[in-house]
Parts: structure tokens; C-alpha cells; sequence
């Protein structure tokens, strides 16, 4: 099965009109995704992340046309290339989306699943930064007056001290 082209529509297919599969073939479709009741916003995850792959790495660095051709190594230097731009989490959904893609394709035209192996990308977890006790000072201290805005800030700050 062809690549498609992003010129050419919303995720058209090239080839294999003739056994009229072109839309359930079709990243963009999402029909089978659609029957196994996911969510709009999942959809558009499942089938972008395809179609920005091929279109942003396989087509132009690559001499591939056809799924059939993608290998692991693709997929490998594909997450390497978003692990350099974007956040890990979002590399790591890309990927899990790639894999979804892939094992949806290999179940439907038997075909090899290149992401088979692989594991996703670990997101490690980041620090959430807070406030001294400098700073809290500092802003109740900013925070005290008998205006709206400086009373629904003390009473804001309260809240927060009396929860962390």
C-alpha cells in the first residue's frame, strides 16, 4: 500500500482502489477507530501522528512509498527526531500512536509491524518548582491592602498555605 500524499486531500490513498480499501486503508479514516468507540480528540491523535510521520520524515528523507517498507530503524530515528524538539510525553504519545497505526495496519493487511520490540520513549518525571517562604512573604506583603484585588489575593494565598 502507497503512502499518501498530503497535497493530494485529507489522507487520500494511492493504490489499491481497485479492491475499494482506499478509505479504510486511509490514516485519516479512522474507521475502525471510530467503531471501537474512541473519542474524537484520540482519533485525531491516531491518524495525525501517521500522517505527519510520513509526510515530515518518510517522503522526504527517505526514498519509501509504500508502508510495507517502514522499518523499526524509521520509527527509531522518527522518535529520536521528536525527543530533540518536543517534550518527552510528547514524543511518547507520537510513538504510542505510531505502534496503535501500525498494529491497526498489520492486523487488517498482514503486514509486518515495524514498531514490534520497540518500547516507547520514558518520560521522566519533572519537579513541579514552588514558592519559599521568601516569596510567600513577599507576596502577602503585596497582597495586603483593602482593595478587591488585594483581598482576593490573601484570601487566595491563604488557601493555598492552608492546603500545601
Amino acid at each position: 500500500m502507497h503512502l499518501w500524499h498530503a497535497r493530494s486531500g485529507a489522507g487520500a490513498v494511492r493504490g489499491n482502489r481497485t479492491r475499494g480499501r482506499s478509505q479504510r486503508m486511509s490514516p485519516r479514516s479512522g474507521c475502525t477507530w471510530r467503531r471501537r468507540t474512541k473519542r474524537p480528540g484520540t482519533i485525531r491523535i491516531y491518524t495525525g501522528a501517521p500522517l505527519w510521520f510520513a509526510t515530515a520524515y518518510l517522503l522526504r528523507e527517505t526514498e519509501k512509498t509504500r508502508w510495507e517498507q517502514v522499518d523499526a530503524q524509521d520509527v527509531q530515528r522518527w522518535t529520536v527526531r521528536l525527543l530533540g524538539s518536543y517534550s518527552e510525553a510528547y514524543a511518547r504519545q507520537q510513538y504510542r500512536s505510531l505502534r496503535q497505526f501500525f498494529g491497526w495496519l498489520a492486523a487488517e493487511d498482514e503486514v509486518a509491524d515495524p514498531t514490534a520490540g520497540l518500547r516507547a520513549p520514558s518520560v521522566r518525571e519533572k519537579p513541579v518548582p514552588f514558592f519559599t517562604s521568601v516569596e510567600l512573604s513577599k507576596l502577602e506583603q503585596a497582597c495586603r491592602g483593602s482593595t478587591f484585588a488585594q483581598r482576593r489575593g490573601a484570601a487566595i494565598l491563604a488557601v493555598f498555605r492552608a492546603t500545601c
